[in-house]
């Protein structure tokens, strides 16, 4: 859940991106959509944010649009793995 992650990386992530953005000479009203965009990313890929992740069964749809359709909302998972 986006929650769970270290604030302290969101800030991190959110300021360098944020930086980048402004560096790359994007006009200020757009910076932010801009890091918004890419924090979705950075939830899904970097921080490996499970409900940010595609839904296995539709890939067009992440697991928390799948969760908030049916009317649920994750708390938080577990992994098992078999064999080595």
């Amino acid at each position: 859940v986006v929650d769970d992650v270290d604030p302290a990386l969101v800030k991190a992530e959110r300021d360098r991106l944020t930086e980048e953005a402004i560096a790359s000479g994007k006009p200020a009203n757009i910076v932010e959509k801009i890091v918004d965009g890419r924090m979705k990313v950075f939830y899904k890929d970097e921080a490996g944010v499970l409900t940010e992740q595609p839904f296995a069964k539709d890939d067009s749809k992440t697991v928390s649009q799948v969760l908030a359709e049916a009317g649920l909302k994750a708390k938080g998972f577990t992994l098992f793995v078999l064999g080595n």
